[in-house]
């Protein structure tokens, strides 16, 4: 009845992409016939008394066959639908998660060195100057951006400065 499905048709596809993905590992002698649940560091562990969880080709195997199954068995699955759907999300999560940063990128610290070497050279030019000059050179950035960099390296405005000069 199963094979009338296709499950016995999609099977071999979904059995050699799992292959693929875990590589065959030698075996590890003895220790790998005992229970898994007592073979953490040689003792019983405190994961012993939850399930194994299946790794995530393993839950890609079950949930393309759990749609292959015909109707009436589908209610005899490993995994609820609620748990197929959940691992869905979580797949689909990490495939769209992007590193979160706010805001604008920061100035260059080449840019910001120029901006004070260029305050430094000409203490008779305000922000709004050396932001007209650097547009001449190519950068684009806000008379705001220059005044804050001023501001934050203690430089005071034209003014003053061209009084101390």
């Amino acid at each position: 009845m199963i094979a009338s499905h296709g499950v016995a048709a999609a099977l071999p596809d979904l059995l050699s992409a799992h292959r693929l993905a875990h590589p065959a590992r030698p075996r590890a002698g003895i220790q790998e016939h005992r229970d898994p649940r007592t073979t953490a560091r040689g003792r019983g562990s405190a994961s012993a008394s939850r399930p194994a969880t299946p790794s995530w080709p393993d839950r890609a195997v079950l949930s393309a066959l759990a749609r292959l199954l015909p109707k009436q068995r589908r209610g005899h699955r490993l995994v609820t639908p609620e748990t197929l759907l959940r691992w869905h999300r979580v797949l689909i999560r990490r495939h769209w998660t992007q590193p979160h940063r706010p805001g604008r990128p920061s100035t260059s610290p080449e840019l910001r060195r120029l901006i004070l070497r260029m305050a430094a050279e000409n203490p008779t030019w305000g922000y709004r100057r050396i932001q007209g000059e650097l547009m001449r050179l190519g950068y684009r950035l806000a008379p705001s951006t220059v005044w804050l960099l001023l501001k934050r390296a203690g430089i005071d405005p034209a003014p003053r400065r061209a009084q101390l000069a």
